[in-house]
């Protein structure tokens, strides 16, 4: 939706429907309620709610249909005859679930894990989809690996806002001797926080954790030196990166998080791990990548993280921001992912930033 918002807020709108208001009651519902594995599964039931009044939209004439993961199985069925594309904006279920249970036990992870009845409606959204709109070489890679038809596969990273992200400007206050660290991410196990707790527990370091908190449990015995900071602005955001020394995301399955960049472009080093899409957009910046799930390595690099001096927090932000990375705008990403969704069958995908064909995974 982030994706739809800013890269096409310029184009006009040929007609807007609000299709499901009772949708969006049960997901506002289901955030109110106090365990996270059933306020999830609400987010789910939306999900079917919002497809089916989708699916009875009179949408005759349309040529394509976009739909996400687990929202659009109706909308499928009811426009066989139109293009229709899959925006992966998630890793597949499959993949997420395996994740998750490589790292904790079926109890601990059933809160995040998708559900087998979601599992399996996602996979038909899959198999009816002309088109698979990936984010990230990793979710190519995971939507082949379960069964997606390599040729439907279009990778097309996303597009980053970098306004307001400078390494100029207002920051918040902090201790000054010894180095301040940021996770921009939902408290949650896939992000990998208990890892992370655990990685700061006794280092000589603060660490900041910035977004909604999915899971309270997790925090339980955190470590003196973690402050919950809850969810910031993207403006509170900027302050917070400005007083860091560097940014980190030990994720254990991530699509393709955009606060990298956002991170990168403010002028910190990166840590993040390979199980993040958006690891390929640090190209040759200040970071570093660690396997997923591995605390003492996580440990180790957290360690070493030296006070931020100016000139480097300058020197990483021009190059966030330079024709050297993959960091491009929302603009042109919806250009690209235009030029997909319109083509015919068989026409070239669409274009690169130097208008080549955009990549297609193949075997």
């Amino acid at each position: 939706m982030r994706a739809l918002r800013d890269g096409y807020a310029s184009r006009p709108a040929h007609r807007v429907e609000r299709v499901s208001h009772l949708a969006e009651v049960v997901l506002r519902a289901g955030l109110r309620l106090p365990c996270p594995g059933l306020a999830l599964r609400a987010s789910y039931l939306s999900k079917i709610l919002f497809d089916r009044a989708a699916a009875s939209v009179d949408l005759a004439e349309a040529r394509v249909v976009l739909g996400f993961p687990g929202a659009c199985l109706a909308l499928f069925r009811a426009h066989p005859g139109a293009r229709r594309v899959f925006h992966a904006v998630d890793a597949h279920p499959r993949a997420h679930n395996r994740e998750l249970l490589r790292h904790f036990s079926r109890r601990r992870s059933w809160d995040e894990r998708y559900p087998a009845r979601l599992v399996r409606r996602i996979e038909k959204e899959l198999r009816l989809a002309d088109v698979v709109l990936t984010p990230s070489a990793i979710v190519s890679a995971q939507m082949a690996r379960y069964g997606v038809d390599r040729a439907k596969i279009v990778e097309i990273p996303y597009g980053v806002s970098l306004e307001g992200f400078t390494p100029e400007g207002p920051a918040v206050e902090r201790h000054l001797e010894r180095p301040r660290l940021v996770c921009a991410a939902h408290v949650s196990r896939r992000k990998g926080i208990p890892q992370l707790l655990d990685a700061v527990r006794g280092l000589p370091v603060d660490l900041v954790l910035a977004g909604g908190v999915f899971d309270r449990r997790i925090l339980r015995g955190a470590p003196s030196n973690v402050i919950v900071a809850g969810p910031l602005s993207a403006d509170e955001l900027a302050r917070e990166f400005r007083a860091a020394d560097a940014f980190v995301l030990p994720t254990l399955e991530d699509a393709c998080s955009l606060v990298v960049a956002e991170a990168a472009a403010s002028g910190l080093p990166v840590i993040t791990t390979d199980a993040n899409g958006a690891s390929a957009l640090l190209g040759a910046l200040p970071g570093t990548v660690l396997p997923a799930g591995d605390v003492e390595a996580l440990k180790e690099a957290l360690g070493r993280v030296p006070l931020l001096d100016r000139t480097t927090r300058r020197a990483v932000a021009e190059a966030a921001r330079s024709a050297a990375t993959s960091i491009t705008d929302w603009s042109a990403y919806a250009e690209r992912v235009l030029d997909v969704v319109l083509a015919e069958e068989g026409a070239p995908c669409g274009r690169d930033r130097a208008g080549e064909a955009t990549r297609r995974t193949r075997s």
